[in-house]
């Protein structure tokens, strides 16, 4: 019989990288950056989003 470990990873930190990008850290040390819009980027309102400046 084999043993299932489950390792929960938290999301320890989250900051703004640039454009709609975010760097986000988890509790293994890894860490990411996501594109807040990439999901969005094919919708035809997306771009009056994309020409606000932060």
């Amino acid at each position: 019989m084999s043993e299932v470990f489950e390792q929960v990873i938290d999301l320890t930190e989250a900051q703004y990288h640039q454009g709609y990008q975010l760097r986000l850290q988890f509790s293994d040390g890894t860490e990411c950056f996501v594109d807040i819009l990439s999901p969005f980027s094919e919708g035809p309102n997306i771009l009056r989003f994309k020409a606000i400046s932060i």
